[in-house]
């Protein structure tokens, strides 16, 4: 901290300090911040995500967080207290790939900045739509049999298929797998009971 005095000197060369000087703080010093913690970059959300960092300074400081599309260099800022983190609604922003830039600025407006340039996190909100190519339903079956669907999810992952009963042969909904989103999966009937599903 400094001490600024004031002084004021008249045609005889009496000086006389003013009432009102104060005491400011010089800070030219940028705020110390580390790497993006989280969300790891190249990492697929949805919904809630929490943005961590670690950053440190002499005085009070503020963060700014902008997330720069990939698809059309648009960018979304939000400031925020720095307190190391941040909840992100990421349905805000539309499904697609972004790159995560935070900026650290302290009371006397020195900055530092922290951006993920490995990969870009990617956004995805959107549910997946499916549709069932086999069985169309009526036929019967039996031994292996494949199933097969397409899905238009941009980041399939997993299908589950469970067996739901008819009046006749009423049954709870059983799970029958849980398999890669790859258009087709090998049922071998036979493990299951016969019946109307």
């Amino acid at each position: 901290q400094t001490n600024l005095r004031f002084f004021a000197k008249n045609a005889d060369g009496v000086a006389e300090e003013s009432i009102n000087s104060e005491t400011y703080t010089i800070d030219t010093i940028d705020p110390i911040i580390g790497a993006i913690s989280a969300p790891i970059e190249g990492s697929l959300l949805a919904g809630t995500q929490v943005i961590t960092w670690s950053s440190s300074d002499v005085n009070r400081f503020t963060s700014s967080i902008v997330f720069i599309s990939m698809a059309d260099a648009s960018i979304t800022v939000v400031d925020t207290l720095d307190k190391g983190e941040y909840s992100w609604d990421t349905s805000a922003l539309r499904d697609g790939a972004y790159q995560i830039r935070l900026t650290s600025k302290d009371a006397a407006g020195n900055s530092s900045q922290a951006i993920q340039t490995t990969k870009p996190v990617v956004v995805d909100n959107t549910a997946p739509n499916i549709s069932l190519l086999a069985p169309t339903g009526g036929e019967s079956i039996s031994g292996d049999f494949s199933i097969t669907w397409t899905t238009n999810d941009q980041n399939p992952d997993q299908v589950e298929f469970v067996l739901l009963g008819d009046s006749a042969n009423p049954v709870a909904m059983t799970p029958l797998a849980i398999t890669n989103d790859d258009g087709s999966f090998v049922w071998s009937t036979s493990l299951t009971a016969s019946g109307v599903y």
